[in-house]
């Protein structure tokens, strides 16, 4: 066990950790998308990234893409679970699915009941 120290307010905490998850957690970083990277479907690019719409715990749950049109923009938001590759070193990220599906999803988000 490692000792962590943390300065709130006026006093310090010590807080016990186990350096075992901390090296866990830093070995295998889940690999996200950001704001701007390419959209690739199936049978070409899409778009690019306008938005990532996360959970409380901070995992992707959904992409906003900004997708051009002969006339003006839609973006269409693409579940998380869509995508299948992220290429951080090129900006890339990989969507199953073909351009004409994907561009026609909505542009809302869905209802939680």
């Amino acid at each position: 066990m490692e000792l962590l120290q943390a300065t709130c307010a006026s006093a310090t905490h010590s807080v016990e950790t186990d350096p075992r998850q901390t090296l866990r957690a830093d070995t295998h970083p889940v690999p996200e998308a950001r704001v701007g990277d390419t959209v690739l479907a199936q049978d070409g690019a899409l778009g690019k990234i306008e938005r990532v719409i996360r959970s409380e715990t901070s995992v992707p749950v959904y992409v906003v893409v900004a997708v051009r049109r002969l006339v003006g923009r839609r973006y269409p938001v693409v579940p998380w679970s869509l995508v299948t590759a992220v290429d951080r070193s090129r900006r890339r990220v990989h969507v199953q699915g073909r351009c004409g599906t994907i561009s026609r999803f909505p542009e809302t988000l869905p209802l939680v009941v």
